[in-house]
């Protein structure tokens, strides 16, 4: 399986709706949430509607929009989500509790399915052909990615809009902290990999890519393949390996890895076997994003432009390799049970 990037629309903490993310260098951030750097959206979106829109769908529709507007219309659109529109969900049980079942408003109910977003993207753009969400936790965007891959190696799609998005709430991050996900003490994002502490940095965004089943140019980056592993008992290394296998590809193949350490020692050995390999470039991201389940799309959105420039950000160096010149990318995240690998290259 494969597809090409032709297009690409990034709502993240960082510069990135713009583009001058690689000449602006990144933002650094002293508390324990990253949240998204947004564009004026009405820009993309009807004013009008504008107001009575939750945030996460002002996200996705802007995300989608600067991604559609300098490429063709999709013949399909995918969504992955870890936390789907949780917001609106948190606002509909408030009303609940507050107003005891009395006269509540439908407006927050209707918005907190899951596949809100894919949905009224497909309205915006006109688009009524195949339309799904994949709300698997960490494996939401890997999943909707593969589903966009096969859906292009089957014929019945030429281009298709597959996306990842999740949005920081308040109640999600006061539960997940209470279980030891954040960092106690405020030390910002540009020292999250100094010494060993529990716990990491929220994060957020919306990151959509259009595939195509042809290049759109010639420096379009193509999507080899992606994999996804679940067990206990295992590794980045051996989820890494079990991917480059389908593809006939070895680590030696692979000129940079892209790795999914969020700081929090409890769960970054999980990296250790990959980050002692000298022939490849190590890079992290995720003091640039923070940590939410469709993370990987940032880092595909990282790894393309990469590709593409043939420049890594010094701020997001591990270990930089003797390789000058980088043709091909590995990028894998993980936690204590699932693992996601993206192979993509130029």
């Amino acid at each position: 399986m494969k597809a090409y990037i032709n297009a690409i629309g990034a709502i993240t903490p960082q510069h990135t709706f713009d583009g001058s993310f690689f000449e602006q260098g990144f933002v650094e951030y002293s508390q324990p949430q990253l949240h998204c750097i947004e564009p004026d959206y009405k820009e993309f979106i009807n004013p009008t509607k504008l107001r009575r829109m939750p945030r996460i769908l002002k996200m996705g529709l802007g995300a989608a929009s600067i991604c559609t507007c300098h490429s063709t219309q999709p013949d399909a659109i995918i969504v992955g989500t870890g936390l789907g529109c949780l917001a609106d969900l948190e606002k509909f049980q408030a009303s609940v509790k507050n107003d005891g079942e009395q006269l509540l408003s439908p407006t927050p109910f209707v918005n907190s399915s899951h596949n809100m977003i894919s949905s009224q993207i497909a309205i915006a753009l006109g688009c009524h052909g195949y339309n799904m969400t994949h709300f698997h936790a960490s494996l939401s965007f890997e999943n909707a990615l593969l589903d966009a891959l096969m859906l292009l190696e089957a014929g019945d799609a030429e281009n298709v809009l597959v996306g990842g998005i999740d949005e920081i709430t308040e109640q999600h991050f006061q539960i997940a902290g209470n279980n030891g996900h954040w960092r106690k003490n405020n030390f910002g994002n540009s020292h999250l990999f100094e010494g060993q502490h529990p716990g990491t940095l929220m994060g957020e965004g919306a990151v959509f890519f259009m595939l195509g089943a042809e290049p759109a140019s010639n420096n379009a980056i193509r999507i080899t393949g992606t994999h996804t592993l679940t067990c206990s008992n295992t590794d980045s290394s051996e989820a890494l390996s079990r991917c480059l296998e389908t593809l006939n590809l070895t680590l030696a193949n692979i000129d940079t890895l892209i790795l999914g350490r969020n700081g929090d020692s409890e769960n970054d050995h999980i990296y250790n076997s990959l980050d002692n390999n000298p022939q490849t470039n190590t890079i992290y991201y995720k003091h640039l994003c923070g940590e939410y389940p469709t993370a990987p799309a940032f880092a595909l959105w990282l790894g393309a432009n990469i590709l593409q420039r043939q420049t890594i950000p010094e701020f997001t160096i591990n270990r930089r390799s003797n390789n000058s010149i980088i043709n091909r990318i590995a990028i894998c995240n993980s936690n204590t049970t699932e693992h996601g690998v993206m192979v993509i290259e130029r």
